[in-house]
């Protein structure tokens, strides 16, 4: 028995079979094109970060040098003719640059895309205190799109100062006298206040000015120790 409804097959129309190669090609290409973009977004993202990574750990290299030099610089002014007990130590003359770039290039090692790192790619200025830093990433190492990558280059900057966290207190008076006074006196030098040393802490010095150089000596103990308590009530912060 006859179906009352034949089916009939259906046909494409002549040269549809044409079209639909070169419409998938299209399809597949533009797939193409959007993967390659966004892995040259995402590489270019994670260039910056790690330019900005090198940025930072540059600029509180740097400061860090910027203030335990100011640190000794202080120690070599103390009155009460106790500069003696720090005088075998010796001066210090940080080079900021030097240890902004090392700094870097360190934390570049890491960076999974690069070529080397170059001092001159490593910018410092001083702020009086604190240290700002500028890192221009290698040529054709970044890039932001499907661009030309041999003009793209990542840059960032940051700024690190050194603030007063606590008055230092490493132990007897006297060491705490000549620890606040160390504070007070490297803060003031980068411009800013402190108020750790008192009128108690004068009269500790002055009693200890008093007593023979091997008692002053014993009395105050290693002077590193006073230097180190100096240095963590001083903190290095990135603010930019």
């Amino acid at each position: 028995m006859k179906s009352p409804h034949p089916v009939r097959s259906r046909r494409r129309p002549e040269g549809e079979e044409g079209q639909i190669a070169p419409a998938l090609l299209l399809v597949v290409a533009a797939l193409l094109f959007l993967g390659l973009l966004f892995a040259q977004v995402g590489s270019a993202s994670e260039q910056k970060t790690q330019t900005q990574t090198a940025a930072d750990s540059a600029a509180v290299a740097a400061t860090h040098q910027l203030r335990d030099a100011t640190i000794l610089q202080a120690a070599d002014e103390i009155p009460w003719g106790l500069g003696v007990l720090f005088a075998p130590l010796g001066g210090w003359e940080p080079d900021l640059t030097a240890a902004a770039c090392a700094a870097a290039q360190r934390n570049w090692q890491e960076n999974p895309h690069s070529g080397g790192l170059g001092c001159g790619d490593v910018y410092l200025a001083g702020t009086g205190d604190g240290v700002q830093v500028g890192v221009l990433a290698p040529p054709g190492q970044v890039i932001d799109g499907p661009a030309d990558v041999q003009d793209q280059r990542a840059q960032a900057a940051a700024l690190s100062r050194i603030t007063f966290e606590e008055c230092p207190a490493p132990g007897p008076a006297k060491q705490d006298a000549l620890a606040h006074w160390l504070v007070d006196t490297t803060m003031a030098k980068l411009g800013h206040d402190s108020d750790c040393f008192t009128m108690a802490d004068a009269m500790q010095l002055e009693i200890l000015e008093a007593w023979p150089f091997p008692v002053m000596v014993a009395a105050v103990g290693p002077p590193e120790e006073i230097l180190d308590a100096v240095r963590e009530s001083l903190r290095i912060e990135i603010i930019g």
